[in-house]
């Protein structure tokens, strides 16, 4: 998982790759398209405009969350440029790599889990990846509600209730997670 904020409009370091671990994600790329990996091996020079460990701003005292979920053999950062400005204009974005489904999935520990190739002659690989893709979401907004808990300017304390969006078939996912749980807008806490 990675999170996307609204940074103070002074900030300075270091400015984040466009994605982290780019030998992994070439490796993904040229297994999924079945292309020279060479091809992808410039990932690693791209740079975006967040910069890394920003101080959150101060302009508003909450903001809202929103979950990025990719499609089949996405990853959290193929969309940079829309979560890039959706936190210009105030908004928590947090993008989640579904394991398997993912072009990769980066572990903190080091372990990688590739993509695992589906029949998409059939509908019964969304059956059965629909509930994994729930769980993911169900964990990061438990790791959000951890991180509201524990901020002590309780920026997210009051309005860090959130709404999913993505690509391909994840507005099911969406539909799912907020059955279970309250926590997504629209849904009632218990």
């Amino acid at each position: 998982m990675q999170i996307w904020y609204p940074a103070d409009s002074q900030a300075k370091g270091r400015t984040a790759p466009y994605i982290s671990n780019a030998d992994v994600f070439a490796e993904g790329f040229s297994t999924i398209l079945n292309l020279p990996k060479a091809l992808f091996t410039t990932f690693g020079y791209v740079k975006t405009h967040a910069i890394e460990s920003a101080e959150l701003s101060q302009e508003e005292s909450t903001y809202p969350v929103l979950l990025f979920s990719h499609g089949f053999s996405g990853h959290k950062n193929q969309n940079t440029f829309q979560v890039e400005q959706l936190a210009s204009h105030g908004y928590i974005v947090v993008g989640i790599d579904h394991t398997y489904s993912s072009t990769a999935s980066v572990f903190a520990d080091g372990r990688v889990a590739p993509y695992v190739q589906q029949d998409l002659n059939s509908g019964t690989y969304l059956d059965q990846a629909n509930p994994g893709w729930v769980e993911d979401a169900k964990f990061v907004l438990d790791q959000v509600e951890k991180l509201a808990k524990n901020d002590p300017d309780n920026r997210l304390q009051d309005e860090w209730i959130c709404r999913m969006w993505g690509c391909s078939v994840i507005p099911l996912a969406e539909q799912r997670v907020r059955r279970c749980s309250w926590r997504m807008r629209g849904s009632k806490q218990p």
